[in-house]
């Protein structure tokens, strides 16, 4: 089936906040609210969520949109390509599920879709020129950065670091949703934990 681009992300998804049609404190309104759309049932969750009959009960989210399988390449890592168990942690896996373009937006609840994303929304799979999530992000523990401790779940943000298997071992990791905030309950622009005015996002991790 011929794919379709769906233009969002990048210069359409700053045009939109900037003329405030996506500038709500939640989901509603949201470059995430796909409820406009006709495939979406004219519902905002179905499209990554299900109460019943789900896709997967990926990380507890009764997950119902389909998860990519793509190999990538990661940040660090001299262009060696990893299989995505081994690329992604499971909340980025997540998020790459439409992200990276290879599984269209509206491919939910056992059927496939026709609208992929296009512009700087579409990551690909080649993840070497962006921030390192996942395998790539094993969160360091020396002065060049703040104990998590400081900073988890702290002033009502939800900062949090997810859990992966690295080569056998347990690592806490960088995740798309340690700085992303899928369901926009903050209302900064690109879906931030909060506005990274002054880099205030950045040097929550980074200790410059």
């Amino acid at each position: 089936m011929k794919r379709q681009a769906l233009l969002i992300g990048g210069g359409l998804a700053v045009t939109a906040y900037i003329l405030g049609t996506s500038a709500t404190a939640d989901i509603t309104g949201s470059l995430h609210d796909f409820s406009g759309q006709v495939w979406s049932q004219n519902q905002i969750c179905l499209p990554c969520h299900a109460p019943h009959h789900a896709e997967a009960a990926e990380a507890g989210m009764l997950w119902n949109h389909t998860v990519t399988t793509a190999a990538y390449q990661i940040y660090g890592g001299d262009g060696a390509t990893f299989p995505v168990d081994e690329a992604l942690d499971q909340k980025s896996i997540l998020c790459m599920s439409c992200h990276d373009g290879t599984v269209a937006v509206d491919a939910f609840g056992g059927l496939g879709g026709t609208f992929v994303i296009a512009g700087r929304g579409n990551l690909g799979t080649d993840l070497q020129n962006d921030h390192p999530v996942g395998r790539a992000a094993v969160y360091p523990t020396h002065a060049g950065y703040f104990d998590p401790a400081t900073w988890e779940n702290t002033a009502g943000f939800g900062f949090a670091l997810a859990d992966m298997d690295v080569d056998g071992e347990l690592e806490r990791v960088v995740s798309c949703a340690t700085c992303h905030e899928p369901h926009n309950r903050n209302d900064n622009e690109f879906f931030l934990w909060v506005d990274n005015d002054g880099s205030q996002l950045c040097l929550t991790c980074h200790n410059k």
